[in-house]
């Protein structure tokens, strides 16, 4: 595959919805020690379907001071559905221009 970074996010998702959580920390901290500087807005998918907003939107946070280009999936992104109810949800639409 031709996106390590994306491979990564989706093995530390896929071993969470399996049930298979050492597998799926291991996957997520691997993913964090190689793309922290690159791959928050993955990051912040991972934890956003393990529930964690907290984690979620710190890593969102990242993903927009770093520029990241997969904020502009944020308000269609089917990962970061738990976080819709979340009033900082609305903030970062508004903060992307993304109109709710």
């Amino acid at each position: 595959m031709p996106y390590p970074l994306v491979r990564a996010s989706l093995y530390a998702i896929a071993y969470y919805a399996l049930g298979r959580e050492r597998e799926s920390h291991a996957a997520l901290s691997e993913l964090i020690a190689k793309y922290y500087a690159s791959g928050a807005y993955q990051i912040a998918l991972v934890y956003a379907f393990r529930n964690q907003s907290d984690k979620a939107f710190e890593w969102l946070d990242r993903a927009y001071s770093q520029r990241d280009g997969g904020l502009t999936e944020t308000k269609v992104d089917p990962l970061l559905k738990s976080l819709h109810n979340d009033p900082r949800f609305a903030e970062l639409l508004k903060k992307l221009n993304l109109p709710n």
